[in-house]
């Protein structure tokens, strides 16, 4: 008997309301079906549980698992070794879902920013995808790392990169649709020396990478005007349209961007609450992150954080965080 995982038990509070779902794995079927993707391999067999310890041979290729990195309501993360010896993450989910392949329509001038896919193996019921492991962390980690509150100029500088890259994933017209800071992963460090400029820092290398895009919707292949209803699932980043079951599209992303926000200013996730102006944080945003309106434009975020950075940087420079918070 082969010994299966119990990954992809989804996300408890899930419930699609709308006729169209964006997630059903028919669709999703359908649409992949329009793609060629290169480094997706379809592998005609199962795929046992993995396990730390364990030695998994696939395709002519040999990984030797040696940690779990984390785990959600869809997949599970190891860190496993290849036979270079060379680290890499590994990604784990049942059943299987190939559906990650769609942000490789996005454009490739941000491609550090966006997650690579080495090779992605469809097993008849489970899929593996073969990632380069970061060894950083991810924002919620290294926000969690800081003794005290984080530096109001680091996470500014921080979410205008994020608010960069969900600019360009919108250009290809798909929504991430979970966007949150455990998906928000470090590849490098903030440049060394305080007397860098504003300007400087702003123009530098994205220092971190939006990744895990299982519950991504690519409205290019939908019908004009395709709106969803119901929730995603997420708590703490379920869109107001979504808690008050109205049509939403881009609004989970804008929420899900300006929840993440307030996670990485206050270290506290948001509590939504509603009053005659509408929905609003219980702990509101500083009013450069503002996002009242139901589908803000991203250039508008963008100036409204770059504003408020150099402002803050002008007085306090760029404040190094504690060594605990490792990319900083």
């Amino acid at each position: 008997m082969v010994d299966l995982d119990s990954t992809g038990i989804g996300l408890p509070e899930q419930n699609v309301t709308s006729q169209l779902n964006p997630w059903s794995p028919e669709l999703r079927n359908s649409i992949m079906a329009n793609f060629q993707e290169m480094n997706v391999h379809d592998i005609a067999e199962t795929c046992s549980q993995l396990r730390v310890g364990s030695l998994l041979k696939v395709s002519g290729e040999e990984f030797a698992v040696d940690g779990l990195l984390g785990e959600g309501g869809f997949a599970k993360i190891y860190r496993a070794r290849n036979e270079e010896g060379l680290a890499v993450a590994l990604k784990y989910e049942v059943p299987s879902c190939a559906w990650e392949a769609v942000h490789n329509r996005i454009s490739t001038e941000i491609s550090p920013a966006i997650m690579k896919i080495d090779d992605m193996y469809i097993f008849r019921n489970a899929s593996l995808i073969v990632n380069e492991y970061l060894s950083m962390g991810n924002m919620l980690q290294c926000i969690n790392n800081v003794p005290g509150e984080v530096s109001y100029s680091v996470v500014l500088h921080l979410f205008i990169q994020l608010a960069r890259i969900l600019k360009e994933v919108y250009a290809a017209r798909i929504i991430h649709g979970d966007v949150k800071p455990d998906n928000v992963m470090f590849i490098g460090k903030l440049p060394e020396g305080l007397s860098l400029h504003a300007d400087d820092l702003l123009s530098s290398e994205p220092i971190i990478r939006l990744i895990d895009w299982g519950r991504a919707i690519d409205l290019s292949s939908l019908p004009n005007g395709a709106s969803f209803g119901g929730r995603a699932g997420t708590q703490c980043f379920d869109c107001p349209e979504m808690l008050n079951d109205r049509p939403w599209t881009y609004q989970t992303d804008y929420f899900s961007f300006a929840a993440s926000l307030h996670v990485g200013i206050f270290k506290t996730y948001g509590k939504v609450v509603e009053d005659t102006n509408g929905f609003m944080f219980e702990k509101p945003l500083p009013r450069c992150a503002d996002q009242k309106l139901p589908i803000p434009s991203w250039d508008n975020i963008i100036e409204k954080l770059t504003t408020a950075f150099k402002l803050t940087f002008r007085h306090n420079g760029l404040k190094k965080q504690n060594a605990t918070m490792r990319p900083f």
